[in-house]
């Protein structure tokens, strides 16, 4: 069981958009979601500030369970390993640990959606005769459209920041949420890289501008619930 968690600098921009008040009670809030599981009410301003850093806990609480769940298997196939050489007085590896051992998690992009143009660089191809798996895809927003591998939301957090793409990911995923997916997206690495290209939301105006840059973000989807 994990008895830490982590907050990156890049959520110091977060925290400098609040008060000292906001800024508390988000810091009480990322405490009970990480010890509960259970996400905090909080009002409108808090809970946009809270989705970044929740997407942000939920990924390294995957890749911890993801680091548990591999050292098992490697104990598991170090003891396969033994009891083999046990029985036969060979060093090898039974047949189904090196099968596993052969995968490939990358796979290529779905392909492009309704008015979403394709051409990201997505996972790349793999080499002749060489086997494939589909990388796990997890829900990505407070209402979960959006759905992104491991991969590619590494990527996109390297090339935009992770405040950034936390934004798109949230204004993408209300979007979808209040027409209930009327654009037919499919490609969320796509949709997200084009909403961030054509600045969906204005997020580079809220940013370079005073006051609070999640304040916009929720009017915004007020006005389109209201429409």
């Amino acid at each position: 069981m994990k008895n830490s968690f982590v907050l990156f600098y890049d959520n110091k921009e977060i925290f400098d958009a609040l008060s000292n008040e906001q800024a508390g009670i988000l810091v009480r809030a990322i405490f009970e979601y990480e010890i509960t599981g259970t996400v905090p009410e909080l009002d409108a301003v808090l809970r946009i500030a809270f989705i970044p850093i929740k997407q942000s806990l939920d990924r390294n609480t995957e890749k911890y369970e993801n680091t548990v769940e591999r050292n098992k298997e490697n104990a598991r196939k170090r003891w396969d390993k033994q009891d083999t050489k046990n029985a036969t007085g060979t060093t090898g590896i039974p047949s189904d640990a090196k099968d596993a051992d052969n995968g490939n998690d990358s796979v290529p992009d779905n392909g492009p959606d309704n008015d979403i143009e394709s051409g990201d660089a997505g996972a790349s191809a793999p080499a002749d005769g060489e086997k494939t798996k589909p990388a796990k895809k997890h829900k990505r927003g407070e209402y979960g459209w959006v759905m992104l591998t491991d991969d590619e939301y590494e990527r996109l957090t390297t090339e935009y920041g992770e405040n950034a793409v936390g934004y798109y990911i949230a204004y993408v995923d209300e979007s979808a949420q209040s027409t209930k997916n009327k654009n037919k997206w499919r490609d969320w690495n796509l949709v997200v890289r084009k909403a961030i290209r054509d600045k969906w939301g204005n997020y580079a105006s809220e940013n370079s501008g005073p006051g609070n840059p999640f304040m916009d973000m929720y009017l915004e989807g007020e006005k389109r619930g209201e429409s």
